[in-house]
């Protein structure tokens, strides 16, 4: 199982996940924001 070595913000709501393996993931959370888990990242201040 992979390991996330580290985490970037990108515009849109998205993060750029790096893994221990060398393998990186684009996760858009846009979806997401207005759930109750995310919804605090509605407010870009935040």
């Amino acid at each position: 199982m992979s390991r996330i070595k580290g985490v970037t913000p990108l515009d849109g709501y998205r993060l750029e996940i790096m893994l221990d393996n060398g393998s990186e993931i684009i996760l858009n959370l846009e979806s997401r924001l207005y759930t109750v888990r995310f919804g605090m990242l509605w407010t870009r201040s935040f």
